[in-house]
């Protein structure tokens, strides 16, 4: 029925005389990214510069950073650049960094291990 596990995208090379955009570039600008998944029709808003944060100045803006919260899926997924217009201001939410939060995992193994 549903793939839950994220679907990776093959390495796609631009051509040398129109490389693609990434998220370096649209942090530049000032943009916002607007992030939808076409099955469960959810769609968020992120500042192009917290997601340079977040994956990196080289991301490619045509490909989706994660995959859907809700759905746990990556298929429908579907990133693109929203200039923000003036009614955009006070009124449109746009998810932001809050906290970074290191998480330290530990195991028990023989010793020698």
């Amino acid at each position: 029925m549903f793939s839950f596990m994220p679907v990776g995208h093959p390495p796609i090379k631009a051509h040398p005389s129109k490389p693609f955009r990434t998220l370096a570039d649209e942090a530049l600008a000032g943009y916002l990214m607007k992030v939808n998944c076409n099955l469960c029709r959810r769609t968020i808003y992120y500042l192009a510069t917290d997601l340079v944060q977040f994956v990196g100045a080289a991301h490619p803006v045509h490909i989706p950073p994660f995959a859907c919260g809700t759905c746990k899926t990556m298929e429908y997924m579907r990133m693109t650049v929203h200039s923000p217009q003036i009614g955009d201001y006070g009124r449109l939410p746009v998810r932001r960094i809050d906290k970074v939060v290191q998480v330290t995992k530990w195991k028990t193994v023989l010793l020698g291990e």
